[in-house]
């Protein structure tokens, strides 16, 4: 069926939120809506104050609010649009300091922004489905007045759910390849390679561009065969992203017997492949594909957790660029034939990404990076000469420091920072960087807590730590550039935090950062100190108390009055989630992580 179906006027609010959610079911989209839907219509009532009446934008709020009440079915849906109305008639008043104008320029690109919004991510328009129907003007009236509401109704029934944007995704993908052509394929490519008697001293590597005849076929066929499409299908929708085989990068990988002073080191070291850990929205996946049987060698993830030994027809996909992994050696158990594994790459992107700029420009630096370090690891795997011998140095230095960052902090992180910092600087405006780095350990707790689904633990820990370290930063900065001596505050701040850091480490770092609430450790009665003086959610107390010992300083209330008062708010948000949604009362098991 099409994503519409042409309404009649008079048609209730229930009949038109069916036929938008079809127009509306990708979380990016509705997301772009929540953006460019409330600051329109906030910009339109800005305009409506400057001609109409300054107090206009409130009562035709009031008006829609209480017209609402009887045309609007659900609870929920009319309670979120009640609060946004309000919300909105508040903001009209204070965009009082911007001209007419451009408010006027702002409605107009928050009509076309959703345009393109439904561009980017492909899905069809609302307005597509009536505006050349009969009654189309009474149509677009309908779906003006109703607009604000559908929307915020389309949140709880997107394809995936709304806030798994906000997750630390475990990306890592899974395949057994079982069928009969796809294990002929791969017989004939561990017979073609035993044949060519692999050294054992060293790795060995045959570039998929330079192959031919029987082994080229049979890589080819097992790079586009249906279960590999099909492990990428299980991550991502295959009706909005692209998945684009990078043959350049492919090659067959026969491991060596040892891996002493040399690149094949890099290997057993916790690192990531590749540079691109900043481009948006595309991954460039690795896809290690097992040819031969394998009982000494692990794959293992440890931001997940997770860990694989690769044997005969198992395949594991990863991001190139982003995902740390590392191989390890079981103790005491050696394989009787080399261990041969096929790396095959694909770039994954968004389908309106197909310009150099997207998806297959990733491909192409990728590969044009791929073609480098392809090179360098040649002549770095057995090095003879004094220069080779540091370059072999320099590859193990940079993956290091690459791994280091993107253990404790994430390049993506980092990017997102200093993004912020630049644009602060060159607006001349430092709050741009305190609200946009200040509350974001929030949001990603409130999401993971509710969602729950494919998490990887680790890196959920360090996007948390990173973003909290940041807000407190803040914090201090203005704590500190407005201090004079208050006692009560420093007692609170002293009080309050000592509690919080207290029941953490009653808790241990990976409880603390819902190690049980994701199925990594079983739930555990904690009776140590704090939680045997019987205060309810005794780190979000304290935390709260010592936010409130900040807020009494003087000074500090005066350059940031909302500061703490909105971490707060976001505390008890969650306090009320942990309360309402309380994980406990059910049995937990441990869940695997996948």
């Amino acid at each position: 069926r099409k994503c519409f179906s042409p309404l009649r006027m008079g048609v209730d609010f229930a009949a038109a939120a069916v036929d938008f959610r079809r127009c509306h079911s990708n979380t990016l989209n509705v997301a772009l809506h929540l953006l460019t839907t409330p600051l329109g219509i906030v910009s339109f009532l800005r305009v409506l104050n400057e001609h109409a009446h300054p107090q206009a934008s409130a009562a035709v709020c009031a008006a829609y609010g209480l017209s609402l009440l009887a045309t609007i079915p659900s609870k929920g849906v009319l309670a979120a649009s009640l609060l946004s109305t309000a919300g909105m008639a508040v903001g009209a008043h204070a965009m009082e300091a911007l001209c007419w104008k451009k408010a006027a320029m702002l409605v107009a690109a928050c009509y076309f922004g959703q345009d393109v919004s439904h561009f980017v991510t492909g899905e069809k328009t609302y307005m597509g489905g009536y505006i050349n129907q009969a009654g189309a003007l009474g149509m677009f009236l309908l779906h003006t007045y109703y607009l604000l509401p559908l929307v915020l109704d389309s949140v709880m029934h997107t394809r995936e759910k709304f806030f798994s944007w906000m997750l630390a995704h475990n990306y890592v993908l899974k395949r057994y390849l079982g069928q009969p052509r796809e294990q002929a394929n791969i017989k004939a490519m561990r017979d073609w390679v035993f044949a060519q008697n692999p050294r054992s001293d060293c790795t060995t590597h045959w570039w998929y561009d330079r192959l031919e005849g029987t082994p080229k076929q049979a890589f080819e066929e097992l790079i586009t065969c249906d279960d590999m499409m099909k492990m990428f299908g299980e991550r991502f929708r295959l009706d909005a992203y692209t998945v684009q085989p990078v043959r350049a990068m492919n090659e067959i990988y026969v491991s060596s017997s040892h891996h002493d002073n040399n690149s094949d080191t890099v290997f057993y070291m916790e690192h990531i492949d590749g540079p691109w850990f900043i481009y948006p929205f595309c991954h460039l996946y690795r896809c290690m594909l097992s040819v031969s049987d394998n009982i000494k060698v692990e794959t293992a993830f440890p931001q997940v957790p997770d860990a694989v030994t690769l044997t005969t027809g198992n395949v594991i996909g990863f991001d190139y660029d982003r995902e740390i992994h590392v191989i390890r050696d079981h103790p005491g158990v050696v394989n009787p034939n080399p261990r041969v594994t096929l790396k095959c790459h694909y770039v994954v992107y968004p389908r309106f990404l197909k310009t150099l700029f997207g998806g297959s420009g990733l491909g192409l630096l990728s590969t044009a990076y791929n073609w480098t370090a392809r090179n360098l690891f040649l002549n770095t795997i057995s090095p003879k000469s004094p220069v080779w011998k540091f370059m072999a140095f320099m590859v193990l230095a940079v993956t290091k420091f690459a791994y280091l960052m993107e253990v404790s902090a994430g390049w993506e992180n980092v990017a997102y920072a200093l993004t912020l910092a630049g644009v602060s600087a060159y607006m001349r405006n430092p709050f741009i960087y305190v609200i946009g780095t200040s509350f974001v350990h929030y949001l990603m707790y409130i999401a993971t807590y509710a969602l729950r689904e494919r998490v990887a633990f680790g890196t959920f820990k360090r996007n948390v730590i990173f973003y909290k370290t940041l807000a407190y930063f803040n914090i201090a900065y203005f704590y500190l550039t407005n201090f004079s001596v208050d006692r009560v505050s420093l007692g609170l701040i002293a009080a309050g935090y000592g509690l919080a850091i207290s029941a953490s480490a009653a808790l241990g770092i990976d409880r603390t950062y819902f190690g049980v609430e994701l199925g990594h450790y079983q739930p555990k009665w904690i009776s140590a100190f704090p939680y045997n003086l019987g205060i309810p959610h005794p780190m979000i107390v304290g935390g709260i108390a010592g936010l409130a010992g900040l807020h009494k300083l003087e000074g500090f209330r005066a350059a940031v009055p909302y500061l703490a008062p909105a971490h707060i708010a976001f505390y008890l948000a969650h306090m009320a989630q942990e309360a309402i949604f309380d994980v406990y009362s059910a049995p937990q098991t441990a869940v695997k992580a996948n």
